[in-house]
C-alpha cells in the first residue's frame, strides 16, 4: 500500500518526535510493516543497504522508505519530517544546558540518560541477533564485528570484511525482495544522476558559505562535512 504524502509525513514526524536512539530502527521497521507500506523483508534489505551509506543510518533508512513509497518527494518530505523534531529539541536542550548546566542535579540527570541508552542498545542488539544470526556465517560476522569494535579498530574495515565474507559464503542466497529492488532501480537516467547531485550541492554550498564567513564557523562546518561524508553507521559511530 502506497501511503499519501500527509500520512507519510505525519507518521515519520511522530517517530522522530517520540523515539530515541537505536530504538528508532525497531519502531520504524514495525510501523512500516504494520501499515503495509513495505514488507519486513524489504525494510530489512533497506537496513542492510543504508549501513553502506555515509551519515546517520536512521536518517538514511527514513529516506530509503520515503523513496520506496513516494520517490523523490517522499524522500525529501520524510527526511525533513524525521529531522525537524530532533533539530528543535537539540537546539532547545542545548540552550537549557548552556544556561543551567552548572546547577545541582543536571549532571546526575545526564548520567541517568546514559544508563537508559545502554539498556536500549542491549535490547536492540538481542532483537537483531534473534532475527539475523540464524546461521553460523551470520553469527560469525556479528561476533567478528563486535570484536573489531571492542578492539577499537576502524569500523569501516568490519563493514568491508563483512561484505567480502558475505559475498563468498552467502552470495547465492539473494532474496526475492532484493532482486525486485535491483530490477526496479536498474534503469539509470540523467534525471536520477542530477537529483543525486542535489545533496552534494547543498553540502558544498553550506561549506562555501562557512568559509566565506570564516572563523570558528568555517572550522566547524569543515569538520562536520567531513564526518557526514565519511562516517558510516549509527549515531554512536559518528559521535
Amino acid at each position: 500500500r502506497v501511503p499519501g504524502s500527509l500520512e507519510l509525513v505525519r507518521v515519520v514526524f511522530v517517530v522522530g518526535l517520540t523515539a530515541f536512539g537505536v530504538a528508532i530502527l525497531q519502531i520504524v521497521r514495525t510501523v512500516v510493516a504494520r501499515r503495509g507500506w513495505l514488507s519486513r523483508e524489504e525494510v530489512d534489505e533497506g537496513v542492510g543497504l543504508v549501513q553502506l551509506y555515509p551519515g546517520a543510518m536512521m536518517v538514511d533508512l527514513v529516506a530509503y522508505i520515503g523513496y520506496r513509497t513516494n520517490r523523490i518527494r517522499g524522500t525529501l518530505s520524510a527526511t525533513a519530517a524525521f529531522i525537524t523534531p530532533s533539530l528543535v529539541m537539540v537546539l532547545g536542550l542545548s540552550w537549557l544546558y548552556w544556561t543551567y548546566g552548572t546547577q545541582p542535579g543536571v549532571a546526575d540527570l545526564v548520567l541517568g540518560l546514559d544508563a537508559i541508552v545502554v539498556g536500549v542498545i542491549a535490547n536492540v542488539t538481542l532483537d537483531f541477533a534473534a532475527q539475523h544470526a540464524k546461521g553460523r556465517v551470520q553469527a560469525a560476522l556479528g561476533l567478528g564485528a563486535f570484536a573489531v569494535g571492542v578492539a577499537g579498530a576502524y569500523l569501516l574495515w568490519a563493514v568491508l570484511g563483512a561484505l567480502i565474507v558475505g559475498a563468498l559464503a552467502l552470495g547465492g542466497q539473494e532474496s526475492e525482495a532484493a532482486a525486485a529492488v535491483v530490477r526496479e532501480e536498474s534503469a539509470l537516467s540523467w534525471r536520477r544522476l542530477g537529483l543525486s547531485a542535489v545533496p552534494l550541492l547543498v553540502v558544498a554550498g553550506g561549506v562555501a558559505t562557512a568559509i566565506v564567513v570564516g572563523g570558528s564557523l568555517a572550522v566547524l562546518a569543515a569538520d562536520m562535512a567531513k564526518i557526514g561524508t565519511l562516517a558510516f553507521g549509527n549515531g554512536a559511530t559518528i559521535l
